[in-house]
């Protein structure tokens, strides 16, 4: 099989964006609603911590525009996976932002402390969850000038 046949890697598999979330309804309701918003953004997702350091650290890591990462996520939480994303030189500079129904203010802080770009509230309604997503990835992939490497901002990935 020569290599234009073949399934994609995440390698050569663009995401603008990666939503980490790991109740699978809100997971769902996330993506359905920037494919509707963002008909042309590649997303990718995952269901854990785990599964997102894996996919964005791993040999075939992606290299995302935004991160909309959950804050409640069972075994390492959002702000474990931030931090472990922090500290690794491939994704320093990934925008991160919680997306998150606490509005504890200590959650606040704990997030911008290991290194949020952003905390967004998740709105009850689907209206208003559209609109929120459609201003932060309106801002993350298109109005904001990513790092070299990266997807987002219009600007080509290397």
């Amino acid at each position: 099989m020569d290599s234009s046949s073949r399934p994609p890697t995440a390698r050569h598999r663009p995401a603008d964006v990666v939503v980490v979330e790991d109740d699978p309804v809100d997971r769902e309701m996330v993506l359905r609603t920037i494919a509707a918003t963002h008909p042309g953004l590649a997303t990718a997702a995952a269901e854990s911590g785990e599964a997102a350091i894996a996919m964005l650290t791993g040999p075939d890591r992606l290299r995302p525009g935004l991160v909309l990462l959950d804050l409640k996520l069972p075994r390492i939480d959002g702000v474990e996976v931030l931090e472990r994303l922090r500290a690794t030189t491939a994704t320093r500079l990934v925008p991160v932002v919680m997306l998150t129904s606490s509005r504890d203010p200590r959650d606040v802080v704990r997030a911008y402390s290991a290194g949020a770009n952003g905390y967004l509230v998740k709105p009850v309604g689907l209206r208003e969850l559209a609109g929120l997503l459609a201003c932060a990835i309106g801002f993350w992939c298109g109005a904001n000038t990513p790092p070299s490497g990266f997807s987002g901002g219009g600007a080509p990935t290397g």
